[in-house]
């Protein structure tokens, strides 16, 4: 087994050392300018080798270590979390995410990734990394001295699943380290109980009409259609088609900008009587009330004529909740889940059920599905009826 740098006979040459045998050995320890890493390579020499050569070599590997030529140092190497951090999002900017998407990924990455593993090589990145980046931020307190919720702390997870991803595969490392590592465990959700049946959805409009008549007209289009927020409240009259009674779904607005809507689909809905009625009525109010959004052709715009936040319904949905006595105040993507609902329990084509949801999978229309009590019972006594036991209990009698 060679001997350690330290134990070679020294020259008086730096860099350049002898073994028990006479034979030259010669080291690179440079400090690299683009990273500041300081990189060390020792190469032992042919026997023959003379004493100028060895030099020559030497000078040769300080040079390929200072630009990253040599054997074990990848592109990859030279490269920090936080340098790869510096082309990743514009690269995502560049592929599309929208605005608000962007500002999560930044977030997560400048304040609870970043410091933590961001002076790493992303070659020197392990599983333990990322376990112990976990536990760190799974302790982390709010400005309110309470920890981070659960829900929270995975979704920077999944910005950090993300990137590494990514650079896994530019930099055609062997493993992810995120393999294998599971995020922080979640309870089991609330909101997958959120959805109201066939006479709560009736309830619910009818109290909106009576006590908030200004959030009706969109409440009936989320309740008719199961859309979007972000795909309700930026329709137009340019997207009603009165003659075809067809309503065109082609963009959404997330926080007053406006992008194409999710997965990019235009969807064309069938537009029911009832549901041009209450826009016709909304617009005659908003017209009473001098609207500015009008100008611009909006069907439901803010007070100020801007796009309506999800928030603009919070008050007079809380209290229409409140009156039905709801253990939760119901929300837009309640009604969208409900809507969804509906459609499976009125045994609606799976592909007719994408269509209208807009989803892209099998997977997620499933997700948004919750069997309830008297489905399961409907469908045991099916099977009892099957099995014939009612006529056996008769017969007996």
């Amino acid at each position: 087994m060679a001997k350690k740098w330290s134990g070679l006979k020294k020259t008086k040459y730096a860099g350049v050392r002898k073994d028990d045998h006479g034979t030259f050995v010669i080291q690179a320890r440079v400090r690299q300018k683009r990273t500041g890493r300081v990189v060390e390579r020792t190469r032992t020499l042919p026997p023959e080798t003379l004493l100028e050569e060895a030099l020559a070599d030497r000078a040769l590997l300080v040079r390929d270590v200072r630009e990253g030529n040599v054997d074990g140092l990848s592109p990859a190497t030279t490269t920090t979390l936080t340098d790869y951090a510096q082309r990743w999002l514009p690269r995502k900017v560049g592929e599309g995410l929208r605005d608000h998407t962007i500002d999560r990924y930044t977030d997560a990455l400048e304040k609870h990734i970043l410091p933590i593993l961001g002076q790493l090589y992303v070659d020197q990145i392990a599983s333990r990394d990322i376990l112990q980046w976990r536990d760190v931020v799974s302790r982390k307190l709010m400005r309110n001295g309470k920890l981070y919720s659960r829900w929270t702390i995975n979704s920077w997870t999944t910005v950090l699943r993300s990137i590494i991803s990514d650079l896994v595969v530019e930099y055609e490392l062997p493993r992810n380290p995120c393999h294998g590592v599971r995020g922080v465990k979640k309870p089991r959700s609330p909101r997958a109980m959120r959805r109201l049946n066939v006479g709560q959805m009736q309830d619910f409009l009818r109290l909106v009409q009576a006590h908030c008549p200004q959030h009706y007209a969109i409440a009936l289009m989320l309740c008719l259609y199961g859309l979007r927020w972000e795909e309700a409240s930026a329709l137009h009259w340019k997207h009603v088609d009165s003659e075809a009674m067809e309503l065109h779904v082609v963009q959404a607005q997330v926080r007053r900008k406006v992008y194409a809507t999710k997965n990019e689909n235009h969807k064309i809905m069938p537009l029911h009587e009832e549901v041009l009625d209450a826009m016709r009525r909304e617009k005659e109010r908003l017209k009473v009330e001098g609207n500015p959004g009008l100008n611009a052709g909006m069907l439901f715009p803010g007070r100020s004529g801007e796009y309506r936040l999800p928030s603009s319904v919070s008050k007079g949905w809380k209290a229409v909740s409140e009156a039905m006595k709801m253990d939760f105040v119901v929300t837009p993507h309640d009604l969208r889940r409900s809507y969804q609902n509906l459609l499976r329990q009125a045994s609606v084509n799976m592909v007719v059920q994408q269509a209208l949801m807009g989803h892209s999978s099998d997977a997620m229309t499933t997700h948004y599905s919750h069997v309830d009590m008297q489905e399961k019972r409907q469908a045991s006594e099916k099977v009892i009826d099957l099995l014939q036991f009612r006529e056996g209990r008769e017969a007996s009698k």
